[in-house]
């Protein structure tokens, strides 16, 4: 991640202090900027509230949780991703089921 951005890991911060502090993210393509690729790309699956959470599709791996401690970039991690018409599901079951029936590219690990 690049240096201009400051970070805000490990603080428990107000949602409307994550909001304002989110703003050094405009402009910025943060699914990029996180490593997003064709064999890592995030989607958003509803956390079992009125909230999505991002989680990344691994070509090798699957489905993963994006674990980050910086709740500032998680929140324009989800607004990019909400703003820029990313896969949205209301499950983790919804998920797996449209990424097994729609063929999400699998890789393997290669080995050594």
């Amino acid at each position: 991640m690049a240096d201009d951005f400051i970070s805000y890991a490990h603080q428990e911060l107000p949602l409307k202090s994550i909001k304002k502090f989110a703003a050094q993210y405009e402009g910025v393509n943060v699914a990029e900027l996180l490593g997003a690729n064709e064999g890592n790309f995030p989607v958003l699956v509803r956390d079992g509230g009125d909230d999505y959470t991002a989680m990344w599709w691994n070509a090798y791996m699957g489905f993963t949780i994006s674990m980050n401690d910086d709740s500032v970039l998680m929140y324009a991690l989800r607004q990019f991703l909400l703003d820029n018409a990313y896969p949205r599901f209301e499950s983790f079951y919804d998920a797996q089921a449209y990424s097994v029936a729609h063929d999400w590219p699998r890789k393997a690990i290669p080995e050594g």
